[in-house]
């Protein structure tokens, strides 16, 4: 079986040699192999949509942004970040996150004691739903047997920082105080 006679000719977009047989496609005779297979030739195309993007405004955080036809109609109207924000993302867990202090945070972006992640602490969360009212800026949620996560209304008490300070250090949670009064640090390194 013969192969053909071999042709051997540019290519007509970007001018390189080919070698073609007579045998083969028109197309193929004038193109190259990655010049067959780009643009509107490739077996991939979808008629341009990919290059057309639109220039809309963020509804979340205002900024401009680009956006394609064929995204999702509500995700067109956020910026792939803020489309990714909260229970949209892929990696959402229910909004619960426990910290390296073991703390559990909440994330609650339209709280008045939210930090700027968003996230606050669970046990403020439910002080606040059993008592009807906000912490106050002064005031700390103390847990009564000192597990963090255990955010139980019984095991929360609400108090001012100062209280707070002087309870944990009185000597019951904190091993370096006694009676009230810290214990030197120089008697432990006094020189012998």
């Amino acid at each position: 079986m013969s192969k053909g006679k071999i042709k051997v000719r540019t290519c007509v977009d970007c001018g390189c040699e080919i070698r073609s047989t007579c045998f083969q496609k028109p197309i193929a005779e004038t193109l190259c192999r990655s010049c067959a297979h780009t643009g509107a030739r490739s077996s991939v195309w979808k008629g341009g949509i990919a290059g057309k993007k639109k220039v809309r405004i963020c509804v979340d955080c205002g900024r401009e942004c680009q956006s394609t036809e064929f995204r999702k109609p509500v995700e067109e109207t956020r910026c792939l970040s803020c489309s990714m924000k909260g229970e949209r993302g892929n990696n959402w867990k229910g909004g619960k996150r426990k910290c390296s202090q073991g703390y559990v945070y909440i994330y609650k972006p339209v709280h008045p004691r939210s930090d700027a992640k968003g996230r606050i602490k669970r046990c403020y969360l439910v002080w606040e739903a059993a008592n009807g009212r906000y912490i106050q800026p002064g005031e700390v949620v103390h847990h009564i047997d000192g597990v963090k996560d255990n955010d139980i209304i019984d095991n929360l008490q609400v108090m001012t920082h100062g209280v707070h300070s002087s309870l944990h250090m009185s000597g019951k949670n904190n091993p370096s105080y006694k009676h009230g009064k810290r214990i030197g640090w120089r008697k432990k390194y006094k020189k012998g």
